[in-house]
């Protein structure tokens, strides 16, 4: 069963922490990055990493980006709102457990930032 009619708030809360997510990067490599040299090769470091192995951030790659992209771009949704037996549920496109993914990103991101912070204390 579909729950968007019952319960359209989601997409506001879907689409504002999927901007979020996304958001993480930008400050990174927009405001960041202009803190000093060091912050500018510890956050070039990083994206350079991202790019080079996307499977290992396939989070960023296949979730954080590209839900973001259709989204603010489209206004497609990879994830849905459904009710089942045990009431509703948010299921993202492959069949993943939507707020799982959005957890799993939000401590991705977590990760990259305290490999950042050790960078640049080590400097």
């Amino acid at each position: 069963m579909d729950g968007d009619d019952e319960l359209p708030e989601w997409r506001l809360h879907w689409i504002s922490g999927l901007a979020l997510l996304r958001t993480v990067g930008h400050v990174l490599a927009k405001i960041d990055a202009l803190t000093s040299p060091a912050h500018a090769a510890a956050v070039d470091g990083l994206w350079s990493t991202l790019k080079a192995d996307r499977q290992s951030s396939a989070i960023f790659w296949n979730f954080i980006e590209e839900e973001r992209n259709n989204l603010l771009k489209t206004y497609t949704f990879g994830a849905k709102l459904s009710l089942d037996k045990n009431g509703y549920f948010i299921e993202y496109a492959d069949g993943q457990d939507a707020f799982e993914l959005f957890r799993e990103a939000v401590y991705w991101w977590r990760y990259q930032l305290e490999l950042l912070e050790k960078e640049l204390r080590a400097q």
